[in-house]
């Protein structure tokens, strides 16, 4: 009797710039390498009947990655783990696996949301710095006359200055969601195509900033109804805000099937 074994894996480092049609590659080698006993579809050209969640931007991490696999016999969970992680390259990593129902819905189809979070490097444009400066002068002048005393002192106030500048930048950011619609330019083979973002965006906050660098949660809207790339986002309010940015490192943290994590 064949079974739906779901399981939950990591792509980062370099696989970070693996398309998605040579991630499925890598996988069927995997499973035929680790002589999993996975069903193979009828047809002139049969393949593993495997299947994935929505693909993953190019050059952006993961920490929660799906792939459905339906085997033909049932299988020891921590066996298979092993296996696939034995014969896969480094910066995929199957992290656990459970068994679902046969007549479970696809992943492409019930996937609807996505978090992600964006590591910035962020500071205010030059034409903005001396508004920043007088937002928060008594702190700054602080720091200066306590230039000389002990380290514990001035990192409490720089401490306290970052904490300000969170303060300031999610209040730009509920500033920058106030607006109805956001409209982006993509090129396409039939030419340019303006989208409107807004309505991708269900959460977008500074969840942490110290010594210049942002962490940012972006809760996005994902799947059959459309995507977005989270780059897009950053750069569209990057340059409607008051800063200047540059992005370190990004990850899709999780998947979401109405508001509950997939697995």
């Amino acid at each position: 009797m064949e079974r739906i074994i779901r399981i939950k894996y990591t792509k980062e480092g370099m696989m970070k710039y693996l398309s998605h049609l040579n991630l499925v590659q890598i996988f069927s080698r995997a499973i035929r390498r680790a002589e999993l006993p996975v069903s193979i579809s009828n047809g002139f050209n049969p393949r593993f009947r495997i299947s994935f969640c929505p693909p993953l931007p190019l050059g952006i991490n993961s920490q929660a990655e799906y792939l459905d696999i339906k085997v033909i016999e049932s299988v020891n969970l921590k066996e298979l783990q092993k296996r696939l992680n034995h014969a896969l390259p480094e910066g995929i990593k199957v992290i656990k696996g459970k068994e679902i129902p046969s007549l479970s819905s696809s992943l492409s189809k019930t996937i609807d949301s996505a978090l992600f979070i964006v590591f910035l490097d962020l500071k205010r444009k030059k034409n903005n710095q001396q508004a920043a400066i007088n937002i928060n002068s008594n702190q700054i002048l602080t720091l200066a006359s306590e230039e000389q005393k002990d380290k514990a002192i001035r990192k409490n106030l720089i401490e306290r200055e970052d904490n300000y500048r969170l303060i300031e930048i999610n209040q730009e950011i509920r500033n920058f969601l106030q607006q109805k619609e956001m409209i982006i330019e993509k090129s396409k083979p039939e030419g340019v195509k303006r989208i409107d973002i807004r309505p991708f965006i269900s959460i977008m906050q500074g969840l942490n900033y110290k010594k210049g660098v942002l962490e940012l949660k972006l809760h996005l809207k994902i799947g059959p109804q459309g995507n977005i790339n989270p780059c897009s986002l950053v750069e569209y309010w990057l340059n409607q805000s008051p800063y200047q940015g540059e992005i370190i490192q990004i990850y899709r943290q999780e998947l979401y099937r109405q508001g509950r994590a997939v697995m």
